[in-house]
Protein backbone atom coordinates (compact mmCIF):
# COMPACT_ATOMS: atom_id res chain seq x y z
CA UNK A 1 0.00 0.00 0.00
CA UNK A 2 2.57 2.25 0.85
CA UNK A 3 4.47 1.71 -2.32
CA UNK A 4 1.52 2.62 -4.08
CA UNK A 5 0.75 5.57 -2.30
CA UNK A 6 4.25 6.51 -2.88
CA UNK A 7 3.65 6.00 -6.84
CA UNK A 8 1.01 7.89 -6.58
CA UNK A 9 2.20 10.53 -5.23
CA UNK A 10 5.56 10.51 -8.15
CA UNK A 11 3.09 10.84 -10.83
CA UNK A 12 0.69 13.50 -9.60
CA UNK A 13 4.64 15.35 -9.16
CA UNK A 14 5.38 14.37 -12.39
CA UNK A 15 2.07 15.90 -13.55
CA UNK A 16 2.24 18.44 -11.85
CA UNK A 17 5.70 19.74 -13.17
CA UNK A 18 4.95 19.04 -16.32
CA UNK A 19 1.81 21.20 -16.78
CA UNK A 20 4.15 24.18 -15.09
CA UNK A 21 6.82 23.88 -17.30
CA UNK A 22 5.00 24.13 -20.28
CA UNK A 23 2.60 26.79 -18.91
CA UNK A 24 4.83 28.63 -17.23
CA UNK A 25 8.50 28.32 -17.90
CA UNK A 26 8.91 25.93 -21.53
CA UNK A 27 6.48 28.39 -23.88
CA UNK A 28 8.30 28.21 -27.16
CA UNK A 29 8.85 31.95 -27.30
CA UNK A 30 9.90 32.27 -30.49
CA UNK A 31 7.80 30.46 -32.30
CA UNK A 32 4.09 30.51 -30.19
CA UNK A 33 4.85 33.43 -28.59
CA UNK A 34 5.58 35.54 -31.38
CA UNK A 35 1.62 35.02 -32.22
CA UNK A 36 0.71 36.13 -28.79
CA UNK A 37 3.17 39.19 -29.08
CA UNK A 38 0.98 39.76 -32.61
CA UNK A 39 -2.07 39.51 -31.61
CA UNK A 40 -1.48 41.55 -28.61
CA UNK A 41 -0.18 44.62 -30.85
CA UNK A 42 -3.09 44.01 -32.99
CA UNK A 43 -4.98 44.24 -30.21
CA UNK A 44 -3.91 47.42 -28.74
CA UNK A 45 -3.93 49.17 -31.98
CA UNK A 46 -7.63 47.92 -32.17
CA UNK A 47 -8.54 49.19 -29.19
CA UNK A 48 -7.36 52.85 -29.46
CA UNK A 49 -9.56 52.96 -32.68
CA UNK A 50 -13.22 54.75 -31.70
CA UNK A 51 -15.12 54.34 -35.37
CA UNK A 52 -16.18 51.55 -37.61
CA UNK A 53 -13.01 50.34 -39.39
CA UNK A 54 -11.36 47.84 -41.59
CA UNK A 55 -10.66 43.98 -40.00
CA UNK A 56 -8.32 41.76 -42.01
CA UNK A 57 -9.12 38.13 -41.04
CA UNK A 58 -7.62 35.13 -42.17
CA UNK A 59 -4.29 33.01 -41.59
CA UNK A 60 -0.93 34.25 -43.05
CA UNK A 61 -2.08 34.59 -46.74
CA UNK A 62 -3.68 38.02 -45.21
CA UNK A 63 -0.78 38.24 -42.71
CA UNK A 64 1.68 38.29 -45.73
CA UNK A 65 -0.41 39.89 -48.38
CA UNK A 66 -2.63 42.40 -47.23
CA UNK A 67 -1.59 45.80 -46.17
CA UNK A 68 -3.60 47.09 -43.33
CA UNK A 69 -1.48 50.34 -43.81
CA UNK A 70 -1.83 51.10 -47.39
CA UNK A 71 -5.55 50.19 -46.87
CA UNK A 72 -5.14 52.91 -44.10
CA UNK A 73 -3.69 55.29 -45.82
CA UNK A 74 -5.62 55.52 -49.34
CA UNK A 75 -9.21 55.47 -47.98
CA UNK A 76 -9.09 57.44 -44.63
CA UNK A 77 -10.77 54.32 -42.88
CA UNK A 78 -8.80 52.83 -40.02
CA UNK A 79 -7.61 49.16 -40.73
CA UNK A 80 -6.67 45.95 -38.32
CA UNK A 81 -4.69 42.88 -39.81
CA UNK A 82 -6.12 40.16 -37.56
CA UNK A 83 -4.60 37.35 -39.60
CA UNK A 84 -1.27 35.63 -38.02
CA UNK A 85 -1.50 31.82 -39.15
CA UNK A 86 -3.68 29.67 -40.33
CA UNK A 87 -2.18 26.78 -38.24
CA UNK A 88 -3.94 28.09 -35.17
CA UNK A 89 -7.28 26.49 -36.48
CA UNK A 90 -10.91 28.27 -37.78
CA UNK A 91 -11.84 28.14 -33.89
CA UNK A 92 -9.57 30.61 -32.53
CA UNK A 93 -8.89 32.39 -35.65
CA UNK A 94 -12.82 33.86 -35.48
CA UNK A 95 -12.27 33.98 -31.53
CA UNK A 96 -9.60 35.91 -31.61
CA UNK A 97 -11.26 38.16 -34.03
CA UNK A 98 -14.21 38.85 -32.60
CA UNK A 99 -12.14 39.86 -29.97
CA UNK A 100 -10.53 43.32 -32.28
CA UNK A 101 -14.09 43.70 -34.16
CA UNK A 102 -17.00 45.89 -32.95
CA UNK A 103 -20.73 46.69 -34.56
CA UNK A 104 -20.17 49.26 -37.32
CA UNK A 105 -16.91 47.31 -38.37
CA UNK A 106 -16.08 45.73 -42.23
CA UNK A 107 -14.59 42.24 -42.07
CA UNK A 108 -12.34 41.38 -44.97
CA UNK A 109 -11.79 37.74 -44.90
CA UNK A 110 -9.75 35.90 -47.44
CA UNK A 111 -9.71 32.79 -45.73
CA UNK A 112 -7.75 30.21 -46.81
CA UNK A 113 -9.05 26.85 -48.81
CA UNK A 114 -8.08 24.31 -46.01
CA UNK A 115 -10.53 26.22 -43.81
CA UNK A 116 -13.27 25.08 -45.61
CA UNK A 117 -12.12 21.81 -45.36
CA UNK A 118 -11.60 21.45 -42.30
CA UNK A 119 -12.13 18.34 -40.06
CA UNK A 120 -10.57 19.52 -37.23
CA UNK A 121 -10.88 23.46 -36.11
CA UNK A 122 -9.43 22.90 -32.60
CA UNK A 123 -6.14 20.40 -32.08
CA UNK A 124 -3.86 22.18 -33.70
CA UNK A 125 -4.33 24.87 -31.22
CA UNK A 126 -3.87 23.19 -28.30
CA UNK A 127 -0.74 23.62 -27.29
CA UNK A 128 -0.72 27.49 -27.81
CA UNK A 129 -3.74 27.60 -25.74
CA UNK A 130 -2.28 25.77 -22.78
CA UNK A 131 0.76 27.98 -23.17
CA UNK A 132 -0.39 31.76 -23.90
CA UNK A 133 -4.40 31.48 -23.82
CA UNK A 134 -5.82 29.17 -20.90
CA UNK A 135 -8.96 31.65 -20.82
CA UNK A 136 -9.93 29.69 -23.70
CA UNK A 137 -9.80 26.34 -22.44
CA UNK A 138 -13.01 26.97 -20.96
CA UNK A 139 -14.53 27.05 -24.41
CA UNK A 140 -13.14 23.01 -24.74
CA UNK A 141 -14.95 20.19 -23.55
CA UNK A 142 -13.77 17.82 -20.65
CA UNK A 143 -11.88 15.52 -23.25
CA UNK A 144 -10.65 18.54 -25.13
CA UNK A 145 -9.07 19.98 -21.84
CA UNK A 146 -7.38 16.72 -20.87
CA UNK A 147 -6.07 16.46 -25.03
CA UNK A 148 -5.10 19.73 -24.27
CA UNK A 149 -3.14 19.77 -21.02
CA UNK A 150 -0.89 16.12 -22.20
CA UNK A 151 -0.40 18.08 -26.04
CA UNK A 152 3.11 18.57 -25.47
CA UNK A 153 5.83 15.61 -26.00
CA UNK A 154 9.25 15.13 -25.91
CA UNK A 155 9.82 17.20 -29.20
CA UNK A 156 8.21 20.02 -27.36
CA UNK A 157 10.38 20.04 -24.67
CA UNK A 158 13.52 20.09 -27.19
CA UNK A 159 12.11 22.74 -29.11
CA UNK A 160 10.98 24.84 -25.94
CA UNK A 161 14.03 24.61 -24.33
CA UNK A 162 16.16 25.73 -27.26
CA UNK A 163 13.51 28.40 -28.19
CA UNK A 164 13.70 29.37 -24.13
CA UNK A 165 17.30 29.21 -24.03
CA UNK A 166 17.94 31.31 -27.77
CA UNK A 167 15.31 34.06 -26.08
CA UNK A 168 17.48 35.02 -23.08
CA UNK A 169 20.81 35.01 -25.64
CA UNK A 170 19.08 37.60 -27.26
CA UNK A 171 18.01 35.92 -30.33
CA UNK A 172 15.15 36.82 -32.64
CA UNK A 173 13.52 35.34 -35.63
CA UNK A 174 13.28 36.58 -38.96
CA UNK A 175 9.71 37.06 -38.25
CA UNK A 176 8.96 39.23 -35.36
CA UNK A 177 6.85 41.81 -33.95
CA UNK A 178 9.59 44.08 -34.76
CA UNK A 179 8.73 42.82 -38.27
CA UNK A 180 5.11 44.01 -38.42
CA UNK A 181 3.11 47.61 -39.10
CA UNK A 182 1.72 49.51 -36.01
CA UNK A 183 -1.49 47.63 -37.96
CA UNK A 184 -0.43 44.09 -37.67
CA UNK A 185 0.75 43.84 -41.01
CA UNK A 186 3.99 41.98 -42.09
CA UNK A 187 6.44 44.08 -43.34
CA UNK A 188 9.87 44.09 -44.76
CA UNK A 189 9.75 40.56 -47.18
CA UNK A 190 11.12 42.23 -50.21
CA UNK A 191 11.04 41.12 -53.73
CA UNK A 192 14.80 41.59 -53.30
CA UNK A 193 14.60 38.98 -50.15
CA UNK A 194 12.20 37.15 -51.84
CA UNK A 195 14.01 36.40 -54.91
CA UNK A 196 15.92 33.35 -53.81
CA UNK A 197 12.75 31.22 -52.55
CA UNK A 198 10.66 31.99 -55.69
CA UNK A 199 11.95 29.29 -58.01
CA UNK A 200 10.71 26.55 -55.19
CA UNK A 201 7.50 27.91 -54.35
CA UNK A 202 4.87 24.88 -56.18
CA UNK A 203 1.19 25.08 -56.67
CA UNK A 204 -1.02 26.02 -54.24
CA UNK A 205 -3.62 23.04 -53.17
CA UNK A 206 -6.51 24.27 -54.62
CA UNK A 207 -10.06 22.03 -53.82
CA UNK A 208 -12.52 21.08 -56.56
CA UNK A 209 -15.87 22.21 -55.83
CA UNK A 210 -17.00 18.98 -55.32
CA UNK A 211 -14.58 18.24 -52.05
CA UNK A 212 -16.15 21.15 -50.11
CA UNK A 213 -18.71 19.58 -47.31
CA UNK A 214 -21.37 21.97 -46.21
CA UNK A 215 -21.38 19.70 -43.36
CA UNK A 216 -17.66 19.61 -42.17
CA UNK A 217 -16.88 21.69 -39.19
CA UNK A 218 -14.53 24.26 -41.23
CA UNK A 219 -17.43 25.09 -43.27
CA UNK A 220 -19.84 25.14 -39.79
CA UNK A 221 -17.25 27.47 -38.32
CA UNK A 222 -17.74 29.97 -41.05
CA UNK A 223 -21.34 29.84 -41.00
CA UNK A 224 -21.34 30.33 -37.59
CA UNK A 225 -18.87 33.45 -37.96
CA UNK A 226 -20.88 34.44 -40.85
CA UNK A 227 -24.29 34.87 -38.33
CA UNK A 228 -22.75 36.21 -35.64
CA UNK A 229 -21.36 39.20 -38.17
CA UNK A 230 -25.32 39.40 -38.78
CA UNK A 231 -26.25 39.54 -35.19
CA UNK A 232 -23.87 42.09 -34.09
CA UNK A 233 -24.08 44.41 -36.92
CA UNK A 234 -20.86 43.19 -38.67
CA UNK A 235 -20.47 43.48 -42.57
CA UNK A 236 -18.63 40.64 -44.15
CA UNK A 237 -16.92 40.47 -47.22
CA UNK A 238 -15.15 37.29 -48.46
CA UNK A 239 -12.92 36.48 -50.95
CA UNK A 240 -10.36 33.98 -52.49
CA UNK A 241 -6.95 34.00 -51.15
CA UNK A 242 -4.16 35.56 -52.76
CA UNK A 243 -1.99 32.21 -54.29
CA UNK A 244 0.41 31.11 -57.05
CA UNK A 245 -1.02 30.96 -60.74
CA UNK A 246 0.35 27.74 -61.34
CA UNK A 247 -3.34 25.61 -60.98
CA UNK A 248 -6.61 27.55 -62.07
CA UNK A 249 -9.43 27.96 -59.78
CA UNK A 250 -12.60 27.11 -60.79
CA UNK A 251 -15.54 28.69 -61.38
CA UNK A 252 -17.69 26.51 -59.92
CA UNK A 253 -15.49 26.58 -56.56
CA UNK A 254 -15.92 30.51 -56.68
CA UNK A 255 -19.61 30.07 -57.07
CA UNK A 256 -20.12 27.50 -54.02
CA UNK A 257 -17.71 30.33 -51.69
CA UNK A 258 -19.91 33.08 -53.07
CA UNK A 259 -23.03 31.38 -52.45
CA UNK A 260 -21.97 30.68 -48.76
CA UNK A 261 -21.53 34.69 -47.86
CA UNK A 262 -24.44 35.76 -50.03
CA UNK A 263 -26.59 33.17 -48.24
CA UNK A 264 -25.60 34.62 -45.05
CA UNK A 265 -26.78 38.25 -46.06
CA UNK A 266 -22.96 38.68 -46.86
CA UNK A 267 -20.79 39.96 -49.73
CA UNK A 268 -18.62 37.71 -51.84
CA UNK A 269 -15.80 40.10 -54.41
CA UNK A 270 -15.29 38.21 -57.51
CA UNK A 271 -11.93 39.30 -58.71
CA UNK A 272 -11.15 39.06 -62.51
CA UNK A 273 -7.57 37.44 -61.93
CA UNK A 274 -9.02 35.13 -59.12
CA UNK A 275 -6.65 36.45 -56.71
CA UNK A 276 -3.66 34.31 -58.38
CA UNK A 277 -0.28 36.23 -59.14
CA UNK A 278 2.73 35.27 -61.19
CA UNK A 279 5.71 33.16 -59.28
CA UNK A 280 7.45 36.95 -59.34
CA UNK A 281 4.69 37.97 -56.79
CA UNK A 282 5.62 35.80 -53.68
CA UNK A 283 7.72 35.39 -51.11
CA UNK A 284 8.17 32.19 -49.83
CA UNK A 285 5.17 29.80 -49.92
CA UNK A 286 1.97 30.21 -52.65
CA UNK A 287 0.11 31.90 -50.20
CA UNK A 288 2.82 34.78 -49.36
CA UNK A 289 2.97 37.81 -51.59
CA UNK A 290 6.15 39.69 -51.45
CA UNK A 291 5.95 43.78 -50.29
CA UNK A 292 5.73 44.77 -53.24
CA UNK A 293 2.48 43.13 -54.36
CA UNK A 294 0.98 43.14 -50.97
CA UNK A 295 1.05 46.98 -51.33
CA UNK A 296 -0.17 47.26 -54.78
CA UNK A 297 -2.89 44.49 -54.37
CA UNK A 298 -3.99 46.55 -51.31
CA UNK A 299 -4.19 50.00 -53.33
CA UNK A 300 -6.10 47.47 -55.86
CA UNK A 301 -8.82 46.13 -52.97
CA UNK A 302 -9.59 49.51 -52.19
CA UNK A 303 -10.27 50.44 -55.75
CA UNK A 304 -12.92 47.86 -56.07
CA UNK A 305 -14.14 48.72 -52.18
CA UNK A 306 -15.06 51.90 -53.16
CA UNK A 307 -16.37 50.84 -56.66
CA UNK A 308 -18.82 48.71 -54.84
CA UNK A 309 -19.40 50.98 -52.31
CA UNK A 310 -17.96 48.69 -49.19
CA UNK A 311 -16.79 51.45 -46.79
CA UNK A 312 -17.49 51.04 -42.90
CA UNK A 313 -19.56 53.86 -41.77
Amino acid sequence: MKALISLIAALASSIAVYGVAFSTVLKMPLTMGFIKEAYDLKADYARAIEQPKFVVLAGSNAFFGIRCQTIEEISGIPCVNASVTVSLGSAVIFEKGRELISPGDTVLMPLEYQVYLARNIKDASLPYLVSYEPQYLNTLDSAKRIQAFFSFGFTSFVVATGETALRAMGVRRRISVQSLTPNGDFMGHTEEIAAPYQASIGPAPIPDAAELDRQSPGWKVVQDFLEWATANKVRVVGMLPATIDLEPVSDELERALLNLYENSGHDFFKLPNKNQFHRRCFFESYYHLHEGCQIDFSRRLVLLLRKNDVMPR
